[in-house]
Order: C-alpha cells, then sequence, then structure tokens
C-alpha cells in the first residue's frame, strides 16, 4: 500500500466534520478589562449617589433599584466593547497536502564542509544566529537578475505581441525587486557608486519603457541585455568574494552559530524548521489543509502525522516526538 492511498483511505474512514461552533470575539473600541474596571466604578458611583433616596426603605426595595441601575450601565458598557460571534465555515473541499521529509541514516549526518554563505542563510532561517544577516539582499537581487535574464531570452527572438508586452512587464518587475534588495543591502555590500550607476544604466531605462505596444517594447528592452548581463556579473562575483572570505567578518554571535551547525545533525535542523517558532510552518499548514507528513527511508516510510488520527497531546508534540527518531527506530508501516 503506497503513502497516498493510506492517506486517502484514512480520509474516507474519518467521521463526518462537526460544524464549527461559534467564538465570541470582542470587535469594539473598548477593551474586555477596561469596560469591566469602569463598569464597577460607575456602578459603585451610582450606588453612593442613590444612597439618599434609599432612606426609609426595608426588604428587597433597598437593593433592586441602584442594582437595575448598575446593571444598565454595565450593559451599556458592554456594547461598547463590540461583542460578536464568529464561526468559521469551510466552503468547498478542504485542499490536502503532502509533506514529504527525509528518514534515511543520512538524516543523522552533520555539514561541517557546507560553505559558510550557505549556512548563514539557514541559521537565519531558523532563527539560530542574532549575527547571521536576517535575509541575503545581495543574493535576492542577483537571483531577480538571472530571473530578468532568462525571460528576456524567452522574448528575444520573437511572439506575439500579447506575449511580448507580458514578458517586457514581467523583466521591468524582477528589476524592481532587484533595486529594492540592493537598497536593502547597504552601502557595507553594495556601495552607493555601484547602485548609482545600476540605475543610470540598467534599471532606470527598463522602468520607464512604455509597453503599450508589445513589439516595440521587446525591441526597446533588447540593447538593455548587455548591462543586465554585466550587472548579473558583477553581482555574482561579489558574492564568491564574500563566500571566500570565509568567517573573518562574523561577530561572535555568528561564529558561535556556525559551531552550533556543525554539530548539529540534519533531523534536528528539519525538526527546528517545521516546529520552531511562535506559530511553525507545519501548525500554519495543518491550519488551513488537511496535511499529512510523510518520513520516507529507502524502500521504507511512515506516516508521522494525519489530522483525523487520534495522537497523544498535541499535533506539534506528535509531530516533534516522531522526528526525533532515529532512522533505525522507525518501523515500517504493514502493507
Amino acid at each position: 500500500m503506497d503513502v497516498a492511498r493510506e492517506s486517502l483511505m484514512l480520509a474516507a474512514a474519518a467521521p463526518a466534520e462537526t460544524a464549527a461552533q461559534p467564538e465570541l470575539h470582542f470587535a469594539g473600541e473598548l477593551s474586555v478589562p477596561w469596560a469591566l474596571g469602569l463598569g464597577v466604578a460607575l456602578a459603585a458611583l451610582s450606588w453612593w449617589l442613590y444612597r439618599r433616596d434609599l432612606r426609609g426603605r426595608a426588604g428587597w426595595m433597598l437593593w433592586v433599584l441602584p442594582l437595575l441601575r448598575a446593571l444598565v450601565i454595565l450593559a451599556l458598557l458592554g456594547i461598547l466593547t463590540g461583542p460578536v460571534l464568529v464561526t468559521r465555515t469551510a466552503v468547498g473541499t478542504t485542499s490536502r497536502v503532502l509533506v514529504f521529509t527525509d528518514g534515511s541514516g543520512s538524516m543523522t549526518a552533520t555539514d561541517e564542509q557546507m560553505e559558510t554563505g550557505r549556512k548563514l542563510r539557514i541559521l537565519a532561517k531558523l532563527g539560530w544566529a542574532e549575527g547571521a544577516p536576517e535575509e541575503d539582499h545581495l543574493r535576492r537581487a542577483k537571483d531577480q537578475l538571472d530571473l530578468a535574464l532568462r525571460r528576456l531570452g524567452e522574448i528575444r527572438f520573437g511572439g506575439q505581441p500579447a506575449e511580448l508586452k507580458t514578458g517586457v512587464k514581467e523583466v521591468q518587475a524582477a528589476l524592481e525587486t532587484a533595486a529594492q534588495h540592493l537598497t536593502r543591502a547597504g552601502p557595507n555590500r553594495w556601495p552607493a557608486d555601484n547602485d548609482r550607476k545600476i540605475h543610470t544604466e540598467l534599471l532606470d531605462p527598463v522602468a520607464a519603457l512604455d509597453t503599450a505596444d508589445g513589439v516595440k517594447a521587446r525591441n526597446t528592452l533588447l540593447p538593455h541585455q548587455s548591462a543586465l548581463t554585466r550587472w548579473h556579473s558583477e553581482l555574482g562575483r561579489r558574492l564568491r568574494e564574500e563566500r571566500n572570505a570565509g568567517t573573518g567578518d562574523l561577530d561572535n554571535a555568528a561564529v558561535s552559530a556556525l559551531r552550533r551547525f556543525d554539530q548539529t545533525p540534519r533531523w534536528r535542523r528539519l525538526q527546528q524548521a517545521l516546529l520552531g517558532g511562535d506559530e511553525s510552518v507545519f501548525e500554519q499548514l495543518a491550519a488551513d489543509h488537511k496535511t499529512d507528513l510523510i518520513a520516507l527511508s529507502s524502500n521504507n516510510y511512515q506516516l508521522v502525522w494525519h489530522p483525523d488520527r487520534h495522537w497523544q497531546g498535541d499535533g506539534a508534540t506528535a509531530v516533534r516526538g516522531a522526528l526525533h527518531r532515529r532512522p533505525a527506530q522507525r518501523r515500517h508501516p504493514p502493507a
């Protein structure tokens, strides 16, 4: 029995989902704690001001009228909190997402030999290093120039006017995104003189192209291909220089994080990537989709998580426990 078949059989055998229960939310400008505090204060003040009218009264007349006045005050303040009932209803069929992970023995290995730049990018995404760059904007800019080159190559030798128009717009969009990343890279990684030159030679002229006529726009764009290729090569050269520089310019936090990376097996990094953070990637997927997590190992596999199975504890705990097992400990499900 293959993985997809077992997943579909589990879904078919699962009981029908019940309607979502309404949830109480407060959408007003006055928060509930403030409303309660202010209500109690005003109710006490109302009771105190009403004390003169209570003289000579006894029994239930002594407290019913002040209590009604206090309840009215609390009700008015409760209206200001904006209470609403929210019911979430799924329309149509919930999509199913199959997430496959490597469960082989190679996941127990470490990656000391990996290049430093790639390690830093992984560390930044895992949140393991404050000294590592949050995002490699220089590399992202190069990727956008690469995308623009590929798209330009696709429309270079002709096409329908509408296709050429779309292609030119996509090149403009890629270069605009590249310009944003170059600005965010900062002068230490991308000097101001280079930024001025690339805008003058490439970014500004391409952004100013009129795309009303696809053929004319393509013909006007083609002469800029040499500048695009040259700046793409320049970004590649700078990235190679940074990679060859190694860890010399890194702070102590980044160097410590690199040591931690070298000592951490792949399965633990996978666990952090899937389940790390306040709302993990896996939790976000499982919230909107029927998500299956399957670990593959040679000819074996394990259905680590399925939304319709009963697990001990919450989903994240079950997934974390399954990923924690060594590949040799994972059992092969019956066929």
